[in-house]
């Protein structure tokens, strides 16, 4: 239900409409920007506004009438682009990823660089709308940069309290697309308890971003310019065990992706050898391993990176489902490039692919 609040100051009466029933907001309209609509409350405030000045986020407004002829011009712009927000909410709650996709594109570049609210549902709605339809490899330009804004905005606090009843893709950190590394950014569980122990939470978290940002780029083969740093290296005593074995482990993945023949096999060596006390530490190894078996040129270095999912699989299987099953869909899809379309099957019927799980290239 809408709540309509007429408020009058002098000859000029300006009228906030409010979706769902959120409230009253009291005030004259004095700015509009990607924030949403700013009101002077005059020093009086309703049962859910306060006296001073606020600004109500767009995805939050249905229609603003301002006496003001040029500043309601603005306004119907913005609410033109908000509404393509708030339908692209709405078809996301029905799973109608292609119409979300339209609407949210529709939204344009307004909220492009909001830090709030706003902002975060149009990435945040882009991103789930292209992931419920199916990233391919070709498709990672598009998803990596959307991925690390997601992250960077909820790194910074914004939330959308309308999007917690869904399904959080970047929640478990697996599955995301097939083709990208596990993302653990915000999620309950292991490694979100290791992070936490850190002293500085945030950089904790963006030292994990540093490196999944740096696999991501290398993934998906976009070169860094010459005075790109890689993130410092992590060593013993710099933390808590998990927390350095995590990064440890990060850092063997981005060189064991990389394009240097020498620190590749390093890098697989470290991984297959080393003895991370976690399983989905382990099973990211595994993986690690199987990507980087798959930048070699040798033919039979394809069977040892189906033999490296599998086992991630197996490891992921009985705590990390998820993972599992992302693990055993990379199987199939390397087994199906070697013409083993019989032997893929069985490994998708053993783990039961999802119809979004089991999506690749």
């Amino acid at each position: 239900m809408a709540v309509a609040v007429g408020v009058v100051h002098g000859a000029r009466a300006d009228v906030v409409t409010l979706r769902d029933g959120r409230g009253t907001i009291e005030g004259r309209v004095t700015g509009l920007s990607a924030a949403g609509v700013v009101v002077d409350s005059g020093g009086s405030a309703s049962a859910s506004a306060t006296p001073g000045s606020s600004a109500i986020p767009w995805i939050r407004v249905a229609e603003c009438q301002v006496d003001d002829v040029a500043m309601q011009s603005q306004a119907a712009e913005w609410l033109r682009a908000a509404e393509g927000l708030w339908r692209g909410q709405q078809r996301l709650e029905r799973g109608d990823f292609k119409l979300a996709m339209e609407a949210f594109q529709s939204a344009g570049a307004r909220f492009g660089a909001e830090r709030g609210e706003a902002g975060l549902l149009h990435a945040e709605g882009l991103l789930r709308a292209g992931l419920g339809q199916g990233v391919e490899t070709d498709g990672l330009a598009d998803a990596w940069p959307l991925v690390l804004s997601v992250a960077d905005l909820r790194a910074a606090g914004a939330t959308v309290a309308s999007l917690a009843a869904l399904p959080d893709p970047m929640a478990s950190g697996v599955g995301i697309v097939p083709q990208l590394p596990p993302l653990f950014i915000h999620q309950p569980g292991d490694a979100a308890a290791a992070l936490e122990a850190v002293p500085s939470a945030f950089a904790a978290v963006e030292a994990v971003r540093l490196r999944v940002a740096r696999i991501a780029r290398l993934e998906a083969a976009i070169v860094d310019s010459p005075d790109t740093k890689a993130p410092p290296r992590v060593r013993e005593g710099d933390g808590p065990v998990d927390w350095v074995t995590t990064l440890g482990l990060l850092d063997a993945w981005a060189d064991a992706v990389g394009p240097e023949p020498r620190k590749r096999d390093r890098a697989r060596e470290k991984l297959e050898h080393s003895d991370y006390p976690h399983a989905w530490q382990r099973a990211w190894a595994e993986l690690a391993r199987a990507r980087s078996l798959e930048h070699e040129t040798v033919l039979s270095r394809s069977g040892e990176a189906v033999l490296a999912y599998l086992a991630a699989a197996e490891v992921a299987r009985e705590e990390h489902p998820s993972l599992g099953r992302l693990a055993a869909s990379q199987a199939t899809r390397v087994l199906r490039s070697m013409g083993d379309s019989p032997s893929a099957a069985r490994v998708e019927a053993a783990y039961a692919l999802g119809p979004q799980e089991g999506r690749s290239d």
